[in-house]
């Protein structure tokens, strides 16, 4: 499972709280100045997790913490766990001087860049890493590679796998010749491989040409056994605004089926889709 880790959620962020058992400094100087004065040595990392919202402890987030030294281009993983019933979990053995990159790995989380911090000497210290659980189009997947089985229909070149593609073309369902193709359009999608799925957005070219106003959204496993992920309608606004649906649960799921039931206009029953993403 792929998880790359987004809309419409209130905002909530938590904290990681990171206790250091030895000195943490916090400028480049500080860190190249004091190796040479520093023996090897290891450290316990602490790990709370809190609500920054609150303050309280907020137990069972997983984390993971990577060891980088000094003149390593990328670190290596060390420890992933998750926070017990108290929001505490505990690194063992951490070698210094060293650099720690600290980052929360669960997939309810959006995801977010890994809070360094280097470790010297001896002292207690204290980082914090926020993580929102507000999911936004910045958190859709990366659709390379993926590819658009099948479409209910198409109108010319404006073809299904334009959904996955940034620009401005679109897929576009049959309007010529009359009469259009009629409720429910439908396009199912390949991403080749099973991803951690939390929700889904899309967008409409920048006009009310097939504004979409009911959908339904399904995935699945094998492109024959399909799950409900998603039955709503969206809101008239501009089409060229992103629509952010996140689903009430995870789903684990590599094929994707969208579909649209009703639209705004009376008497249009096409539809166009410029963008079409999964987060």
């Amino acid at each position: 499972m792929k998880t790359k880790y987004i809309y419409a959620l209130p905002k909530i962020c938590c904290m990681v709280l990171v206790c250091l058992t030895y000195f943490f400094a916090g400028c480049s100087e500080q860190w190249e100045s004091s190796l040479s004065e520093i023996a090897a040595n290891k450290v316990t990392l602490k790990v709370q997790t809190v609500d920054s919202q609150t303050g309280e402890v907020m137990p069972n987030v997983k984390v993971a913490v990577y060891s980088k030294p000094r003149g390593q281009a990328e670190g290596r993983k060390v420890f992933e766990g998750v926070s017990d019933d108290n929001g505490e979990l505990s690194v063992q053995d951490f070698d210094v001087p060293n650099q720690a990159e600290i980052v929360v790995v669960d997939t309810r989380f959006p995801p977010a860049p890994p809070q360094s911090v280097k470790v010297l000497s001896e002292a207690t210290a204290t980082i914090s890493l926020e993580v929102s659980k507000t999911w936004s189009e910045t958190h859709i997947y990366d659709a390379t590679g993926w590819e658009a089985l099948a479409v209910s229909s198409v109108n010319g070149s404006s073809h299904g796998q334009n959904v996955l593609i940034e620009n401005t073309a679109t897929w576009h369902t049959r309007y010529s010749p009359a009469p259009a193709e009629d409720f429910p359009h439908w396009i199912v999608i390949d991403m080749k491989s099973a991803y951690a799925l939390h929700g889904l957005a899309f967008k409409q070219r920048a006009n009310n040409n097939g504004p979409i106003r009911a959908i339904e959204f399904y995935v699945s496993n094998d492109n024959q056994s399909w799950t409900p992920a998603l039955t709503t309608e969206v809101p008239y606004t501009n089409p060229g605004s992103w629509h952010v649906l996140p689903f009430t649960q995870e789903y684990e799921a590599r094929y994707l089926k969208f579909v649209v039931t009703a639209g705004y206009l009376q008497d249009v029953t096409f539809i166009n889709l410029e963008r079409l993403g999964v987060f």
